[in-house]
């Protein structure tokens, strides 16, 4: 749910959601309303995801068994930001970069 997602992305920062609503300039009169379920709207999804780095479908989604960490979300966030023709070779270069510091660990069969 969108509120747990926040309360995440807040706890990273070590910050209460009113305190990132606060320093976001957003209001904190939904929180309640985010509680039951229900999501903001589309300009403060944006703002939201402005402030912390992410994609909004990040704040959107249904939040899984296990959410991902901050640096794991930064890393999907960049490569969103690549266009579409340049994704390859990024994550061509990351699997290179990858294994050349794994070595001969187990993991190096791995496919990545």
């Amino acid at each position: 749910m969108f509120y747990e997602t926040l309360q995440a992305l807040c706890a990273e920062r070590k910050l209460s959601v009113s305190a990132a609503l606060k320093i976001m300039g957003l209001s904190t009169g939904n929180l309640g309303y985010w509680r039951r379920g229900h999501l903001p709207s589309g300009d403060v999804l944006r703002t939201m995801s402005r402030f912390f780095g992410v994609p909004v479908d990040t704040l959107t989604k249904s939040a899984s068994s296990e959410m991902l960490t901050h640096e794991q979300v930064r890393l999907l966030h960049l490569y969103d930001l690549l266009p579409a023709e340049e994704r390859a070779q990024a994550l061509l270069w990351f699997e290179q970069f990858v294994r050349a510091r794994i070595g001969d660990s187990p993991y190096e069969q791995t496919q990545i």
